[in-house]
């Protein structure tokens, strides 16, 4: 069977992945008309926050995803062709994939170097591509073939590229995710019997807001009736955790600045009504939105396709563009001045120019500047007409929905048409660039590290780790009936060797907390952290680095005062699941210890965190409830010190916490008070039918909890 990876963020809200889910679509489709032509199989990572898909869309997803590593593993040791669709530059992620061990990485990584030929799916947007493309990601990738999506494209990939043969295939335009039924939004301004200019994409330079807001504040005045509505969000590559609230400031301060930048007669500033929306939006949102504006501009410096504009055609929405018969295939301006019946005259001029003081953006390329006075009588010309003679306006609309539907390539069937002919003569080839890799087994350690594995790879599916509801309810009760072993930092956990642990624990669950995981780093299910006692930063800031060559990244579930990435980088700190712990006086000292209000805070009832306070008592105690366990064996929880009255001498099995980042020395009340809520702690867990254990020779906790030894196990 001729077998094909397609390796892409499906997932998530960008352009790429909008584009990837209509060619798995097309490629559906085209082996539900041809059965058995090749084996098609997913592989899916996020790069941005993931979007709400439909139904269809996730059971597309499921019925091609790699469900493991394991299977990934098994399926990368026969013949395939990898179709890996993202910007090249990130390709630089794979290496050292294999060897970090990043779990997400480590199966991209294994499709890149185990594929028999490669094709590169993508776009640029510039006069030229970077150098660097061909000469250090597609040489040092083996890969001879480019797929992009535009004419345009098409003419700059096959004058800038020697050795790397260019195709064009246009993405699909999904009318089951464009003609949605339109859900209305609550917007301050009323829309009605206005002109509404929108516009939607990413905040960016690239995409032109800064031009388009100084147009249309320049033509238009507050007494008339226009609104320029902007749909828009940050990059999430950047700002990955912003909520928003945070985004809709950020993205006004830069429009009040764009709109200050426009003097009018008498020093008078613009009055133009302009409104942002921000954020990623569902489907239904989106199309109420296309229904309800009158036009939609997009004054970008470049695109490889422009899926936004491509969508308002098929909303009937006239389109102010710049040079759109370079950027848009799909705007065919001689038919729609035919079939209007005369050239409507909203094409935006421009020239040529390199980005000066633009990091990311080489002088080396040329991107399109719109002129503002073009612009301005683009906008002008549009209102005039929409005034004047709507049923002019609304023929023009019908001309541009004719201009992008009477195309046969963006059909489904079409575009997977084209794609299994590219596939057919990558298959004829015989010349592979296939890396033998070593021989991985993939036999699972034990049932348990295999349950972990699988939930790791499906985790990394479900959008960022801030607050998720969702990866918290992909645990739950994922190791039901199971004992959990959790391995704490007191100064007991040194009467057992490294060696000893994880020989021990490498068939069982086990939590381990803070440095502890250092005691067991191959036999560690899941690491719990929090912002306190942290380990000194190394070279890339991570305080917990799991990129050690006999270390294995865990599941990993921090805890922090602080919000996700400011005590720590998030980008630098892996993170799988985190949660927000309020500080002392935001609940009047009424901390866990002395409420005993146990029920309240499952993970199965709120992802909200009480302050214990610790570790144990906020998330760890609570996160192996959650995963349904019937047996809690705690290592290492001792809360015990010699000089009572005296909490610094408190110690951790690696000594003290006086050279740790942002020390959390233990108060005297704490230890009392914690070691007393063990007891009601204990029988609220026996009423879930789960057994604590304790595995210390010097804890101090109730002294009704059982005491054993590993070696008499």
């Amino acid at each position: 069977m001729k077998k094909i990876v397609y390796m892409s963020q499906f997932r998530d809200s960008s352009g790429y992945a909008i584009a990837a889910r209509g060619y798995l679509k097309a490629l559906d489709a085209y082996l539900q008309e041809n059965p058995g032509a090749f084996e098609l199989k997913v592989h899916t990572f996020n790069v941005e926050k993931e979007k709400d898909l439909s139904d269809h869309m996730l059971d597309l997803l499921k019925k091609y995803e790699f469900t493991s590593l394991n299977e990934l593993k098994k399926f990368v040791r026969e013949d395939y062709i990898l179709l890996w669709h993202m910007p090249p530059p990130m390709v630089v992620t794979f290496t050292g994939g294999l060897q970090h061990r990043e779990i997400q990485w480590e199966g991209t990584a294994r499709l890149v170097l185990g594929a028999n030929h490669k094709i590169n799916l993508t776009v640029w947007e510039a006069d030229r591509i970077p150098t660097m493309w061909e000469e250090l990601y597609y040489k040092n990738t083996s890969t001879n073939d480019v797929i992009v999506p535009s004419d345009w494209n098409k003419e700059i990939f096959d004058s800038c590229l020697e050795d790397v043969k260019c195709h064009k295939v246009t993405h699909l335009l999904d009318s089951e995710r464009i003609m949605t039924d339109p859900v209305p939004m609550n917007l301050p301004v009323d829309l009605d019997d206005k002109f509404v200019v929108f516009s939607m994409s990413q905040w960016n330079n690239r995409k032109g807001f800064d031009k388009l807001i100084q147009a249309f504040c320049m033509e238009f005045g507050h007494q008339e009736d226009v609104v320029l509505l902007i749909k828009t969000y940050l990059d999430n590559t950047k700002y990955f955790n912003a909520d928003q609230a945070s985004q809709h400031k950020m993205i006004a301060e830069e429009i009040t600045a764009y709109k200050n930048s426009v003097f009018l007669d008498k020093e008078e500033r613009p009055t133009a009504k302009v409104m942002v929306i921000p954020g990623v939006l569902p489907y239904e949102n989106i199309s109420w939105l296309y229904n309800k504006s009158d036009v939609f501009a997009l004054l970008t410096r470049g695109e490889g396709f422009g899926f936004t504009v491509a969508e308002a055609m098929m909303y009937k929405k006239p389109v102010i563009a710049p040079g759109q018969d370079i950027f848009f295939d799909y705007i065919d301006s001689e038919a729609i001045a035919k079939d209007f019946g005369q050239d409507p005259n909203l094409n935006v001029e421009g020239h040529w120019s390199p980005y000066v003081n633009r990091p990311g953006y080489s002088c080396n390329s040329n991107w399109y500047e719109p002129h503002l006075l073009s612009a301005r009588k683009s906008l002008r010309t549009a209102y005039n007409l929409w005034k004047n003679d709507k049923e002019s306006f609304d023929k023009l609309g019908e001309s541009y929905y004719n201009s992008v539907m009477k195309s046969e390539s963006f059909k489904e069937t079409e575009i997977g048409r084209q794609l299994f002919e590219i596939f057919e003569t990558k298959w004829s080839d015989t010349e592979s660039s296939a890396v033998e890799l070593e021989d991985d087994d993939t036999t699972p350690p034990s049932r348990i590290k295999d349950i972990t594995s699988n939930l790791k790879w499906e985790m990394q599916k479900i959008d960022n780790p801030v607050m998720s509801q969702r990866r918290l309810d992909l645990l739950k009760d994922s190791f039901k009936g199971e004992t959990c072993y959790i391995l704490n930092c007191g100064p007991s956990l040194n009467e057992y060797s490294k060696e000893f642990l994880e020989e021990f624990l490498q068939d069982k669950l086990t939590i381990a907390v803070k440095q502890a995981y250092y005691k067991a780093p191959n036999a560690i299910d899941f690491h719990v952290f929090n912002c306190s006692n942290l380990p000194k930063q190394d070279k890339l800031g991570c305080y917990y680095n799991y990129f050690g060559p006999e270390q294995k990244r865990p599941i990993t579930v921090a805890s922090s005062n602080y919000d996700y990435g400011v005590r720590w980088q998030a980008a630098a700190q892996e993170c799988d699941l985190f949660f927000k712990v309020p500080i002392r006086t935001q609940i009047n000292n009424e901390f866990l210890v002395r409420t005993l209000d146990f029920d309240k805070y499952t993970m199965r009832n709120t992802i909200n965190r009480p302050c214990g306070p610790g570790i144990m008592y906020e998330t760890v105690i609570y996160l192996a409830e959650h995963l349904g366990v019937k047996e809690i064996v705690a290592l290492g929880w001792d809360l015990s010190t010699k000089e009572k009255s005296d909490p610094s001498k408190y110690k951790h099995f690696y000594g003290t916490s006086k050279d740790l980042t942002n020390r959390g020395d233990i108060l005297g009340w704490e230890i009392e008070e914690t070691r007393a809520a063990t007891e009601p702690l204990t029988k609220w867990l026996r009423s879930k039918d789960i057994e604590l254990k304790l595995v210390s020779t010097q804890s101090s906790l109730w002294d009704g909890i059982e005491r054993i030894r590993l070696d008499d196990e």
